[in-house]
């Protein structure tokens, strides 16, 4: 399999890909890919990987019209960042281990697999370009959030608390951990002084005392959203990473995954992925639907002990918005769009729930 490893789409060729089809099964021994036609997703789609569209020629017989090739950035910061914290190995472990046992559709997989000696990789998926996408600069619309706290919490209760966990923690990490704790001040600091000057005045001071002393409050978000009863998490579960097949969300990129509380990843999407005009005044109603999906599925949450953490959960997501102002420059218009939005609905997340009176003296 780590023969078929590629670092760059320029390695995606007609053998290469009768390789990759052959071994998953997708097409047989006398069906041979004689040509591809390899195009990019899009500037600002991926920002810690870079994506191809690719299309086949078959002779002999036929296989996927179109397939998803996935590759790590080659952008200098971003990289430093997926290697430092890992999150690679999150995505390949998922579709190795666990994409069979997902509570949700994901694309169908063709090859995942990890350098040994590095964090380079290749993923090769099933193209779902045919379904909805949900352009996070534009935001999601409050019918799709209720659905996606259905997801989450679908997937949150096979999960939760499950004995598993702690032999998962090699590969899925508690959020709570030493490597988070040491990098991930340096990673909010590298951006923020640009984050800074880039927003200026839009800025609310409150916000900008927050983000003065961002680093020194890792250890309590850590420690309060790891805490039990934990959860198996996407850790990236936003607009851009979901798609709609009618009614029915699938879900991709599986490169934050971790283990802490369920509402990461519900304040995560609801902080990054509705405008504050959507989501303002609202955010107990999304609570309240994804405590109601647990519990459909056999898992009690407290509604006041939900709703403190996900206020938290909100206050340690600005680091999201903020890290990536460090290339921020470097980004084509849709990525510092998406920067953009991230942040500034961050921000409003954090003020419009009171959340910084949560923060410790």
């Amino acid at each position: 399999m780590h023969e078929m490893l590629i670092t760059t789409p320029d390695a995606i060729t007609p053998e290469w890909t009768t390789a990759v089809l052959r071994n998953s099964g997708a097409i047989d021994e006398a069906t041979t890919v004689s040509g591809v036609d390899v195009v990019s997703l899009g500037e600002g789609v991926g920002i810690l990987s870079i994506l191809s569209r690719v299309t086949p020629t078959y002779d002999g017989g036929t296989g996927p019209a179109t397939i998803v090739v996935k590759v790590a950035t080659d952008e200098p910061t971003q990289r430093a960042t997926a290697d430092i914290l890992g999150l690679y190995a999150h995505e390949i472990g998922f579709y190795n281990d666990l994409a069979a046992t997902a509570p949700f559709r994901v694309p169908a997989c063709h090859l995942a697999v990890q350098a040994t000696d590095s964090t380079e990789f290749t993923l090769v998926m099933e193209d779902l370009g045919h379904l909805t996408d949900i352009d996070q600069v534009e935001g999601a619309t409050f019918e799709t959030a209720l659905d996606a706290m259905d997801t989450l919490a679908r997937f949150h209760a096979v999960w939760w608390e499950h004995d598993d966990l702690p032999s998962m923690q090699a590969t899925y990490p508690s959020i709570d951990n030493d490597l988070y704790r040491a990098a991930l001040p340096g990673v909010f600091d590298g951006g923020w002084d640009n984050c800074k000057a880039a927003v200026g005045d839009d800025f609310d001071p409150r916000i900008v005392a927050f983000g003065d002393r961002w680093g020194e409050l890792v250890p309590f978000f850590l420690e309060t959203i790891g805490r039990s009863p934990a959860t198996l998490l996407h850790g990236d579960f936003r607009s851009d990473n979901l798609l709609l097949d009618g009614d029915e969300i699938c879900v991709i990129d599986f490169q934050i995954m971790g283990q802490g509380t369920g509402l990461y990843d519900v304040a995560y999407f609801c902080a990054q992925s509705l405008t504050p005009e959507v989501r303002a005044g609202r955010d107990r109603e999304l609570i309240d639907r994804y405590i109601a999906t647990l519990a459909e599925n056999g898992v009690e949450l407290d509604r006041d002990v939900a709703w403190d953490l996900y206020r938290i959960v909100a206050l340690h997501c600005f680091i999201y918005g903020v890290s990536t102002f460090q290339s921020y420059d470097e980004q084509p218009e849709r990525g510092q769009q998406l920067i953009m939005a991230i942040l500034l609905r961050s921000a409003a997340s954090i003020l419009d729930t009171d959340a910084l009176d949560l923060l410790p003296d």
